[in-house]
Order: structure tokens, then C-alpha cells, then sequence
């Protein structure tokens, strides 16, 4: 039987969203879902409410959203995040997630589950709406300075995510630069450059800023800096259309076209829609969703952590990342 064990105590919504988001997941999910965290609270909103597959683990102790992840890990033994991640250890076929602490979940991870051998560092991994369709955006803030290995290593990881969570065969991978030539870049992109076109992996070179949304690629390869930013940027600027469709136009009607098209183009865009972003290169799989994430968001991310399952995206990581060690120099 496959398992999620959800972080009930983590995010700004915790754990209320938490709570109401894996009761409504049961209906979309075969899993059985466990929730890490304090018992009374988590049994105070269930209010009664039963489940042959939702389950409590009892975990007194929370890591806060400002906490230093090291520290806190270390301190906190029996926080809902640190016991979720000793159950998904021990039990097979399991996957975690959270809304907390993103750092605290990245030490968290690398101290319990553990590297895949031959990965450097584990990366974040976004599955992002574009206009034409859905890219993988990595490293999306868990690595803010990269060596050009890093890079290369995640455009391996991002290929085998953009294959069987996009269902892309043979995924176009990009790697973000200030300019298209070879030559353009960073030293270590530079070198990531050269290094990719000797994987065999389908790289089609750098590409700028105005491509990353339009299409181009399957994957797209950037530092953690950078894609933190990049996502951060996207959320803020479909606020402000909002915000300026809400209240910009004098006319009635033509403010209500605006809304409603602009209404489907929000939804697609919406975090709450796709659920969670992917924690690559760990010997188990651990998703992370938006600390802010509501009931609706909780849910999504329980059914993306069950696709997760179906198609092992670490598991294929672990067989694959050994025939591009020559390559890399490791």
C-alpha cells in the first residue's frame, strides 16, 4: 500500500488547511494519508471524522516558518516535520510533504532520507504553466550558487522529471543565460554549456529571459537564486494584473470581459491548481508546497505526491545520474 505522510503542522495555514485538504484528498487518492503532527489539535478538527486510510502521527513539536533549518532539525527531533520524515524513511513506498520551513524541509531530507550516490546537492524542481504548456523550472531557490556539475546535474534530474510527470519523450532542456551564444553567461554556465552537449541529453542551448514562458523548452536549467526569483516575479506580477483589472477600467462591461479572461489565464498560473514543487536527487521522494497553501492546495499536492509514486522520478534519477559521471568529472 502506498503512503503520503502529509506535514500537519507546517505553513501559515497549518493545520487547519492541512487537515481539510487530506480529508477532501481521500476521495481522489488510493494512499493512505498520515498526518505528523499534534494529536489533540489534529483530532480537535477532525471533530469526529474518521477514515480507514487517514492516520495521526503524534509529533508534540513544530518547526517555525523563521526557524535555521540545521538548528531547528537538529533541536527538534520530535517536530511533525522531522517525524514525518523518519516514517517515510521506515515505511516502503511512502512519500512526504510540507508547507513549511523549505529549508528546514531540504536539511531534513538530506539528514534522514539521504543523497542519491552521485548527486552533488538535491534540487528544487517546479512544474510551472507556461502559455503553450507546462515546463520543469530547476533549481527553484535550494542551491543559490551553483557550480557548472550543478547545473548539468540538473538538467539530468529535470529531463526524468519533465519525461514522466509531463509525459514529454525526449524533453527539450534550456539552460537560462543573458544571452543565446555559447559563450554568454556565467563561468558556470559557460562551462555547463559545453559540458551538455556532450550528454546526449536534448539540449538546445542557452535561452533568455523572454523564452522561459513561451515554450521553448521542456526544462529549464538556473540556479537557485535566479529561480527563486523567477517564480516570485510570476506570482507577483498576475497580482498586479489582477489588481489593475479589478480597478482600471471605467466601464463596467469591459471590466467584466477583462476579469473573466483573465480569470482563466490566473487559474492556470494558480499554485493551488498545481499542487507542489519536487525535492530531486533523495533516495525517497519528498514534495514541497507553498508555505502559504490553503485546503485546496493541500489537496492538489496529495495528488501530485501520488503520481509522484507511479512514476518514481527519484527512483529512475538513482539508475540514470551514474552514466553522466565521465562527463561531469565526478
Amino acid at each position: 500500500m502506498a503512503n503520503i505522510i502529509l506535514d500537519a503542522m507546517g505553513g501559515d495555514n497549518a493545520p487547519a488547511a492541512q487537515v481539510t485538504g487530506a480529508v477532501a484528498a481521500l476521495d481522489e487518492v488510493k494512499a493512505d494519508v498520515y498526518l505528523s503532527g499534534r494529536k489533540e489539535e489534529i483530532e480537535k478538527l477532525l471533530d469526529g471524522f474518521t477514515h480507514p486510510r487517514l492516520h495521526i502521527l503524534d509529533a508534540p513539536d513544530v518547526i517555525e516558518m523563521g526557524a535555521k533549518p540545521v538548528v531547528a532539525c537538529r533541536k527538534y527531533p520530535d517536530s511533525s516535520l522531522m517525524v514525518g520524515m523518519r516514517f517515510t524513511k521506515e515505511k516502503e513506498n511512502s512519500v512526504f510533504i510540507s508547507a513549511g520551513n523549505s529549508g528546514a524541509v531540504m536539511t531534513a531530507a538530506v539528514m534522514v532520507l539521504e543523497r542519491i550516490p552521485g548527486i552533488i546537492r538535491p534540487a528544487i524542481a517546479v512544474v510551472t504553466p507556461g502559455i503553450k504548456h507546462s515546463f520543469v523550472l530547476l533549481d527553484a531557490g535550494a542551491n543559490t550558487s551553483c557550480s557548472w556539475q550543478l547545473l548539468c546535474q540538473f538538467a539530468v534530474m529535470g529531463s526524468i522529471c519533465a519525461e514522466l510527470i509531463l509525459k514529454k519523450n525526449n524533453p527539450k532542456i534550456g539552460l537560462l543565460s543573458n544571452g543565446s551564444e555559447p559563450g554568454k553567461g556565467t563561468d558556470a554556465v559557460v562551462a555547463a554549456n559545453k559540458a551538455l552537449t556532450e550528454t546526449g541529453l536534448n539540449f538546445t542551448g542557452n535561452i533568455e529571459g523572454n523564452d522561459i514562458f513561451n515554450g521553448v523548452c521542456d526544462c529549464i536549467v538556473c540556479d537557485g537564486f535566479v529561480g527563486n526569483i523567477i517564480l516570485k516575479a510570476a506570482e507577483g506580477l498576475g497580482t498586479a494584473f489582477k489588481n489593475s483589472v479589478s480597478s482600471g477600467s471605467r466601464f463596467k462591461i469591459f471590466r467584466t470581459i477583462a476579469k473573466r479572461v483573465m480569470k482563466k489565464i490566473f487559474m492556470k498560473f494558480d499554485y493551488t491548481e498545481y499542487g507542489a514543487t519536487y525535492l530531486l536527487g533523495l533516495k525517497d521522494s519528498v514534495l514541497v508546497t507553498h508555505g502559504v497553501a490553503n485546503a485546496k492546495a493541500i489537496t492538489n499536492a496529495i495528488i501530485a505526491a501520488e503520481n509522484e509514486m507511479n512514476v518514481g522520478v527519484n527512483k529512475k534519477i538513482a539508475v540514470e545520474i551514474n552514466k553522466y559521471a565521465a562527463v561531469l568529472n565526478l
